[in-house]
């Protein structure tokens, strides 16, 4: 009897808090992750400006610090194709379930991971080498780049091959696609040649329509801390480990 109820209350609980924070999404109250410690931006200037101009340092094998060194006088968009096409690249092989860490970001093989937030580690590790600062920004259900080119952050999406413009063909941020997204301009940041280059391509995909439906439905955006870039999806496994509990907690 005592079994049964543990079941039960555990079991109520976790309904309320789904129900909270879906209803909290869905209504756009400030504050929908009272669970965890988050820092809330309500003003897309006070956003913008979390801005770290002393870069993380992360090992990079040589053969890559060799290639980097090729591409330290290039331009700001030649260096963002080349960790675009690096990234990918690395992704590529990447067929399994294990997420990686900062030791081993740059190996090639097929037990890892292969999602879009993985390759935003990637691209990330790459980028800051590449004296581009970068942030990891989390939408709902996808994973992408911003990157400061001087003057301001511009969006970019390495998973899907792309980045965004007005039509004027400036570069915009994340908050001013999802502003005024029927303005939006995707643009490819490579030309893909190959089947083995295509992990995903927002054009070359059956299912490109996903990616446009989150940027055009998203109402949340998260940044990940340069600190918790490689410990964060560590936590949420933990979270889902806890919430698997709630439902399934005597099966194992």
């Amino acid at each position: 009897m005592i079994t049964l109820f543990i079941k039960f209350t555990k079991r109520i609980l976790l309904i309320f808090f789904l129900i909270f924070f879906l209803f909290n999404i869905t209504l756009g109250i400030k504050e929908p992750f009272p669970f965890m410690k988050v820092k809330y931006i309500f003003s897309k200037k006070n956003f913008n400006l979390l801005f770290n101009d002393q870069l993380p340092r992360i090992n990079l094998p040589e053969n890559i610090k060799k290639n980097i060194k090729n591409y330290s006088k290039s331009s700001f968009f030649e260096k963002i194709q080349y960790a675009t096409y690096l990234s990918r690249e690395i992704q590529s092989y990447s067929k399994g379930s294990k997420i990686k860490t900062e030791k081993n970001l740059f190996s090639i093989s097929s037990e890892y991971k292969e999602i879009c937030s993985e390759l935003s580690k990637i691209f990330y590790g790459i980028s800051i080498n590449l004296n581009l600062p970068t942030r990891i920004i989390w939408l709902s259900n996808h994973t992408l780049i911003e990157i400061w080119n001087g003057n301001k952050w511009i969006a970019i999406d390495p998973y899907s091959n792309l980045y965004f413009t007005d039509k004027k063909n400036n570069f915009l941020d994340i908050v001013e696609i999802l502003n005024n997204f029927s303005e939006v301009k995707f643009v490819k940041i490579l030309e893909v040649k190959s089947d083995k280059d295509i992990i995903y391509d927002f054009y070359e995909s059956k299912d490109f329509k996903k990616i446009f439906e989150i940027f055009k439905n998203n109402k949340l955006i998260f940044q990940v801390k340069d600190d918790q870039i490689f410990s964060f999806h560590l936590l949420t496994s933990k979270l889902k480990r806890i919430l698997y509990s709630f439902i399934f907690p005597f099966d194992n």
